[in-house]
């Protein structure tokens, strides 16, 4: 799933490579929300 929404998000980085304001901050919004859905299954793993 994870590895799924990498490639995704890497689709639509080089999609948007010609907008390069866009493509940075898609890539920003997708790696913050990987990482808050990481936290969140570690966080419900550990308690």
């Amino acid at each position: 799933m994870i590895i799924f929404l990498l490639l995704v998000s890497i689709g639509v980085f080089k999609y948007a490579t010609p907008i390069g304001n866009w493509a940075s901050l898609t890539a920003c919004i997708g790696i913050f929300i990987i990482l808050q859905s990481l936290t969140r299954k570690h966080n419900k793993t550990g308690k």
